[in-house]
């Protein structure tokens, strides 16, 4: 067999044994990834191969990335290969190779990507925390996933790295299910059943009662409050459920996927948030459980009974309002007089309880149009019946924590965006199928003179067709491939809530300029290229570090193997730490710079040599040359807005991109225009740096005014939205820093960044500040 052509160079570096094992999993690999991922995942079998651990590691990865990509995506093979190397600094090669083994078993019984990424997590924290607990937990792995959830593993198994941690001989004993403590301890996260165990069988559940597939999906439900919920169309439930009154785990399971299913059937559009309180927000909620599961039962009448043996096992805690106790008995009595209890309800309702009962019966008994149309005139009457009660009217939260946990937390409620959907599903009919044609093919049948700017198809020659000047055809009249669209919310500061798929980003092809105004700008900044070569050699990381008294080296440290070995032969205690590594020295950041192409980059300020744009063109040079000696990942993207339906962005060097020509020639290619809609733009630029693998991650933004957008007129709101980006961006571990030059930006960007800025008053500054400013804070 014949490996790919790219694989040829990587094929021979196996010895001659595994080699056809390497080629028959490079040439089955296209089943399992698209061709992108074909490409990491030679470069995956590629990098772990140059760990010096021998060929048993990438072995493994070669091995086990198509069964974890076809269980939970090619991208979470890639990161179980960063996570991998990760532990080559912490554990021994052999460990490395049980781990990559266990993976496919990983993502089948976890079968989701989210899931699988946390234990991924998990697994470097018991790694970082007794790092002699993972051979003996990847040997019982099977067993402990049978039984346990993700959240209980990870209680049970950082509960015996805390307890054993100073003896080796109780961990492992722990870790192999041998001593009581972990008998115990099992026993104790045990769950009744397990959502892998009960997924096809739910999926074929609704399918029989509505004709129609849902997705499901399991998330960790570790939380006392955690409830399902509906996203995107995706029901997401607990991972394990235990059993409720006379219904066992699998019966749990179909009641609240039923539950939320009926939202989706009979939920119809949702209602506007605004203009109604939280306690408003709940008791609607409270009232939509209802009407949709009267819904559902009048079709299938056997769900009102499951729901009714799970509301009757339901009981507020002592120190919640006594509303919620009212509540609960109101459902009580609407499920009696539906018939889905057979015991009489014991517990009366006061007389206005009563009376709304009694209106909520007759307009559930209407269609379900006319029944919907009836809610705000059912919420008023709940809520004026229970401020006529003598404990007053209840909190939200007592309303929303009801012990009811088979409803969802009806998000679906307020956050189905029905446009948001008409916008998705026509960018995603709107993106035309691109074909790679023969060539002859391509030139009989192509006629550009009746070509649509809205091409259902694209065809792209296999052969490329030069022009007298060199340049492909495809270059000069191609269509220009655009990403996208990528929807993300924004944060109305007025509702206090999200507007959620609100702004579409496309990644545009960044034109392409000549080098010589380029070339011109570096020569005319030559001092100042001169000065920060000696930051840049002060940044580069330099040489090995060797780490001593390790229990799982790479070699054996002869100094202290002597000396244990003599105290061992003398009956004397020794110290087992007699093992050392080398660890190459290098920089763990990932670093994304922004750029403000908006129209008034265009402008030169007064007294300046250069307009905004020149300027942070040359600040943009100096630093890509920098950050290229020093070997840090970079990205660069320019970014403006056209409303919220255009926002566009374009890349100029990628992540694993080399500073070179043609990145120079996008560089100079970019114009100002349109707007600044700077809260989508950091959104995406963030979603860029998080899929890096780096601890450290920068996002470095370039501008020379506020946001503003044409749709917009409130300037507060994207400022708002901004500020709140940045916070998303902290909160995921990405550093945000702004460089401002708008002599007027001191009344506004202490908003958007807090102290994180710096003004720049003179534009001709900006190409020495930028790199300086890069080095501080990345030293």
């Amino acid at each position: 067999m014949q490996p790919p052509t790219e694989w040829e160079a990587l094929v021979a570096r196996f010895a001659e044994p595994h080699r056809e094992l390497v080629v028959r999993f490079a040439l089955e690999a296209p089943k399992h990834f698209s061709p992108a991922g074909c490409e990491y995942y030679r470069r995956g079998v590629e990098a772990l191969l140059n760990l010096g651990r021998g060929e048993k590691l990438a072995l493994a990865y070669l091995e086990a990335a198509p069964a974890i990509a076809r269980e939970v995506g090619e991208d979470a093979a890639e990161a179980a290969r960063r996570e991998a190397a990760k532990l080559a600094s912490m554990t021994s090669g052999e460990v490395i190779e049980r781990f990559l083994a266990t993976l496919p078993l990983v993502a089948r019984r976890l079968g989701d990507a989210d899931l699988f990424t946390n234990y991924l997590t998990f697994v470097h924290q018991l790694a970082s925390l007794a790092p002699r607990a993972l051979r003996p937990l990847f040997a019982h792995l099977e067993p402990l996933l049978d039984t346990l959830t993700l959240g209980g593993l990870r209680r049970w198994a950082l509960f015996g790295a805390e307890l054993h941690r100073q003896d080796t001989a109780a961990l492992t004993a722990y870790f192999s299910l041998e001593s009581t403590e972990a008998k115990a301890k099992l026993q104790e996260e045990r769950r009744g059943t397990l959502f892998v165990d009960s997924h096809r069988k739910l999926n074929a559940y609704l399918r029989a009662l509505w004709g129609r597939d849902f997705w499901l999906k399991p998330t960790q439900a570790d939380r006392n409050e955690f409830r399902p919920y509906i996203d995107d169309f995706v029901l997401h439930l607990p991972d394990a459920v235990d059993r409720i009154g006379a219904l066992d785990g699998a019966a749990v399971y179909r009641a609240i996927a039923a539950h939320m299913a009926a939202h989706l059937v009979y939920g119809g559009s949702a209602h506007d948030p605004r203009g109604l309180s939280s306690l408003e927000r709940a008791l609607y909620g409270f009232l939509e459980d209802l009407r949709v599961e009267y819904a559902a039962a009048q079709a299938f009448p056997g769900l009102g009974h499951a729901w009714a043996e799970l509301a009757r096992h339901g009981a507020p805690p002592p120190n919640r309002h006594p509303a919620a106790q009212w509540l609960l008995t109101l459902i009580d009595h609407c499920y009696s007089r539906w018939g889905w209890r057979t015991d009489p309800v014991d517990a009366p309702l006061p007389e206005p309880l009563a009376t709304c009962a009694e209106r909520i019966v007759e307009a559930f008994a209407c269609p379900p149009e006319e029944s919907r149309k009836r809610l705000h005139s059912l919420l008023e009457n709940l809520r004026a019946a229970l401020e006529a009660t003598d404990a007053g009217t209840p909190m939200a939260r007592d309303v929303e924590a009801l012990p009811l946990g088979y409803r969802d937390d009806n998000r679906i409620v307020w956050h189905f965006d029905a446009e948001s959907l008409t916008r998705k599903l026509h960018a995603m009919r709107r993106q035309p199928l691109r074909r790679i044609v023969p060539l002859m093919e391509f030139v009989n049948e192509v006629d550009s003179e009746t070509q649509s700017d809205t091409p259902d198809e694209i065809w792209i020659p296999a052969t490329p067709i030069y022009d007298d000047d060199g340049i492909t055809y495809q270059e000069k009249f191609g269509s220009p491939r655009i990403a996208g669209p990528f929807f993300y919310d924004e944060w109305d500061d007025r509702a206090q809530c999200y507007r959620p798929d609100w702004v579409s980003c496309f990644e545009y092809p960044a034109p392409l300029g000549e080098l010589e105004p380029l070339d011109a700008l570096y020569r005319e900044h030559l001092p100042v290229v001169k000065r920060l070569r000696k930051i840049v050699e002060r940044l580069r990381p330099q040489g090995v570090q060797r780490e001593r008294k390790l229990e799982d080296g790479d070699e054996l440290d002869l100094t202290p193997a002597i000396d244990a070995m003599i105290h061992a032969r003398a009956g004397l205690p020794f110290d087992p730490r007699i093992t050392l590594r080398h660890k190459l020295l290098k920089r763990d950041i990932a670093v994304c710079l922004l750029l403000d192409l908006s129209a008034s980059t265009n402008e030169t300020p007064h007294g300046a040599h250069h307009s905004v744009l020149d300027a942070s063109r040359a600040a943009t040079l100096l630093l890509a040359e920098a950050i290229e000696r020093i070997g840090d990942p970079l990205t660069i993207l320019g970014f403006h807005s056209d409303g919220r339906e255009d926002v566009r962005l374009y890349p100029i060097k990628r992540f694993g991109e080399r500073w070179g020509e043609n990145a120079k020639k996008r560089l100079s290619g970019i114009n100002g225009a349109f707007s600044t809609r700077m809260g989508a733009a950091l959104r995406h630029a963030g979603t860029l740096l998080k899929q890096q693998p780096q601890k450290r991650k920068l996002l470095l933004l370039v501008t020379d005014g506020e946001p503003a957008d044409i749709d917009e007129r409130d300037p507060n709101h994207l400022r708002r939205d901004a500020r709140r980006a940045v916070d998303e961006l902290w909160g995921n571990g990405v550093y945000t820093y702004c460089l401002t030059l708008d002599p007027g930006a001191d009344r506004y960007v202490a908003q958007i960044f807090g102290k994180h800025y710096t003004v720049i008053d003179r534009v001709d500054k900006l190409p020495e500040r930028l790199p300086r400013l890069f080095a501080a804070l990345t030293r």
